[in-house]
């Protein structure tokens, strides 16, 4: 007994270290992560503009959970359709602290926590789903070390680096997806753990809806690797024998039955913990951006599991991009051991690895094959990835029990010190290219940091923008438009393609354009040309600050009504966005001339009939702009058409002197409101509506009821088998 005690500690010692390797490797080469402030030039960008904006909404008394972002798309209500608890943690973290350590030092400091501590995720998940210690410890070693083509968008580590993609959410989620993929299996094989299958469920959906959405298929694959002859033992199967059923319960089915009520129950309770995400974002589609995804083609790697690796060119592997291929082996290496055993774990990784790279190679052969995937106008294929990368970490691991295995017969402590130092050695090709690749990304880090400190016109640029009169600004240096989001500046940049106006082309020569976007400020190099109608601010050393004339953000216009004749949703945005583009190639917009449409198709209006006033029909006396609301004074001679330059969205609410008026579309997708004649207070102001507060007390309820009845769901499981029809 104490040999076995000794030879138990000897293994758990080396496969500490085997994990704290990459764990301590990462903690020291991705440190720069933290320690240097400097802007994004990648999404991060984005997910932390959206840190400060929720932290503004939540300090303005708003709905942290539905605000409106004017920075992306002409203003968005981001929230309203996007994944937002990794952001709302790092505000919710910030005032656990009490304010006293700021929104960019936590948000770069969850980054970093999450890339330094997956291998922990990635050993504990495996465990939970009944790997052996060697094979969950060689699977963490190897799962933060992945290297695959650019813009794979898949696990590795450039999905979220500085000098990467800045995919915070993914970070997120690419922990949860093992974590929920652990307490399914945990659920499925013990029956325990139904409030953390939950619980994680839920968390993912609000992480990260495409990850969520690849969860399901994952789980249907846990389900059918579970299935077994032997008829599990339940309350349900016990009772239909003592009947005597005419039909004999068979053991797969009884399995299959049992693991889709416990999947069923879980999913009922995630989506009514989450219902105020998916159920808002279902029922306002037609407010979001779908062309872009309905457009976009798939990008895929060619997978290096299929062919002899020794043929493949450094660029076509998925695992080991441009480096020697010892990752790959190890994963095919795993999927050969797995074919021979029979344990859960290798039919598991089967399943799992099986249904992703099979659906990878599919789409990559044939990308219209996309077409027939539920959702497919919101999925962005090519992050398939991800998944295949899960199944690949699976193989990797079963790779390093085999190794483990093939040296059990020697004596202490060379059974367990001799596999991890070959394993080390498999691994020491991807830690020398990691190596580079973050030495590398620290060099740009640095010199991003030392352009910072000799220029600090740039920042006072910066802070000049910042509290200016509210208008959106133009970059003409493309680079820097994608730190601006970082900054909080609000701009005319396309920025995420979720807004209907994201595809609106600025045209940065045309002086109707300026008054059309009310783009007030212009930046460009000093000394570059610039159009004459531009009006010089000031310099700040590299850069020139210039104004242009414009009305601000209302005017009045006159109006044409048109209709959209297709009734299916992305045709009808795709009629929208051509016939929009049409408007603004003529001289429409400077003529004060727009197009009111009935968006969305059937959509009934109290009139469909522009009033008659032009864009001599009144005037904006004053403005006040806020982020997601508007004040105007206006003098109207007659009834008239007020264009509120902000994208349209039905959760915009307009009062003239305190009477709430109907709001419509006008192009390209801007606010309308019609003004009757006189002297009128305009208030315009983005609400969450009441469907998401409720929604939300309902969320909050659900978490409860789950907690309160975690102990009484195996015995729901029991009552729902009883009243299956077999």
């Amino acid at each position: 007994m104490r040999n076995r005690t000794a030879d138990q500690r000897w293994e758990a010692a080396v496969l500490a270290v085997l994990v704290l390797i990459p764990i301590a490797f990462n903690a020291i080469m991705l440190l720069p992560e933290v320690r240097l402030r400097i802007p994004s030039f990648n999404d991060d960008a984005f997910h932390f503009m959206f840190v400060q904006r929720a932290s503004a909404a939540l300090t303005d008394g708003a709905n942290p959970f539905d605000f409106w972002v004017p920075n992306v798309g002409l203003g968005f209500p981001q929230f309203l359709y996007y994944q937002h608890l990794p952001h709302l943690a790092v505000v919710a973290l910030h005032r656990l602290l009490l304010t006293q350590v700021d929104l960019l030092t936590l948000f770069n400091l969850v980054r970093y926590l999450l890339m330094v501590g997956f291998p922990l995720t990635v050993y504990w998940s495996m465990r939970t789903m009944e790997f052996s210690a060697p094979a969950a410890a060689t699977a963490a070693a190897c799962a933060s070390l992945l290297a695959a083509a650019p813009n794979s968008n898949g696990f590795e580590y450039e999905s979220y680096i500085s000098n990467g993609s800045g995919m915070y959410t993914q970070l997120w989620a690419m922990h949860l997806l093992f974590i929920v993929v652990a307490c399914l299996y945990r659920l499925l094989a013990k029956g325990e753990g139904y409030l953390a299958a939950i619980i994680a469920c839920s968390a993912l959906v609000l992480s990260h809806l495409l990850y969520a959405y690849l969860a399901t298929p994952t789980a249907v694959a846990l389900l059918l690797a579970s299935l077994r002859a032997k008829p599990p033992a339940s309350a349900a199967t016990e009772a239909r024998h003592s009947r005597g059923s005419l039909w004999p319960v068979s053991g797969y089915f009884a399995s299959a039955a049992q693991g889709s009520v416990r999947f069923a129950i879980v999913a009922a309770f995630a989506a009514a913990i989450t219902c105020y995400l998916w159920l808002p974002l279902s029922l306002m589609r037609p407010y979001f951006d779908l062309i872009f995804y309905h457009d976009v083609k798939p990008r895929f790697a060619h997978p290096s599991f299929l062919v002899g690796v020794a043929a493949l060119p450094p660029e076509l592997l998925l695992l080991d991009y441009a480096r020697i291929p010892t990752l790959t082996l190890m994963a095919v290496a795993g999927v050969w051991h797995a074919v021979y055993r029979r344990t859960a774990p290798a039919r598991l990784t089967i399943a799992v690895l099986g249904l992703w790279l099979g659906l990878y190679v599919l789409l990559s052969a044939w990308p219209d094959v996309a077409r027939f995937l539920p959702m497919h106008d919101v999925l962005v294929v090519h992050r398939l990835t991800g998944a295949v990368d899960l199944g690949a970490m699976l193989a990797i691991g079963l790779a390093g029990d085999w190794l483990w295995q093939r040296f059990a017969p020697l004596a202490r402590p060379w059974r367990a010190i001799a596999p991890a130092l070959i394993i080390v050695a498999l691994i020491i090709p991807a830690l020398r290219e990691r190596f580079q690749r973050y030495q590398q990304n620290t060099a740009v880090m640095e010199n991003n940091a030392k352009a910072l400190d000799a220029d600090p016109g740039f920042l006072e640029l910066i802070s000049t923008l910042r509290t200016t009169t509210p208008a959106r600004a133009f970059f003409t240096v493309k680079s820097l438009r994608l730190i601006l989001p970082f900054y909080d500046i609000v701009t005319i940049s396309p920025g995420q393609v979720m807004s209907l106006n994201s595809t609106m082309a600025f045209n940065y020569l045309n002086p109707a354009d300026y008054d059309l976007f009310n783009a007030r400020y212009v930046v460009a190099p000093s000394g570059r040309p610039i159009p004459r109608f531009l009006t010089a601010i000031r310099d700040f050393g590299r850069f020139s600050l210039y104004s242009a004339e414009t009305g601000g953000y209302a005017r009045f216009a006159a109006l044409r009504s048109e209709s959209i004749e297709s009734q299916r949703l992305v045709g009808a945005q795709l009629d929208l966005e051509e016939r929009n583009a049409a408007w603004m190639r003529s001289g429409d917009p400077a003529a004060g001339q727009f197009i009111r449409w009935n968006y969305p198709p059937g959509r009934k209006y109290l009139s469909d009939t522009a009033a008659s006033g032009g864009p001599d029909s009144g005037t904006v006396t004053e403005e006040h702009v806020s982020a997601d609301r508007f004040d105007f004074s206006v003098d109207c001679r007659e009834t008239a058409n007020l264009v509120i330059k902000v994208t349209y969205h039905p959760n915009w609410h307009v009062t003239i002197d305190g009477a709430e008026q109907p709001t419509f579309m006008v192009s390209p997708s801007y606010i309308g409101v019609e003004v009757p004649a006189g002297h009128r207070k305009i208030h315009a102001e983005y609400r969450s509506n009441a469907l998401k507060k409720l929604l939300l007390v309902l969320g909050a309820f659900a978490v409860g009821a789950a907690i309160a009845l975690r102990r009484r769901l195996p015995r729901l499981e029991t009552r729902l088998l009883r009243r299956l029809p077999y």
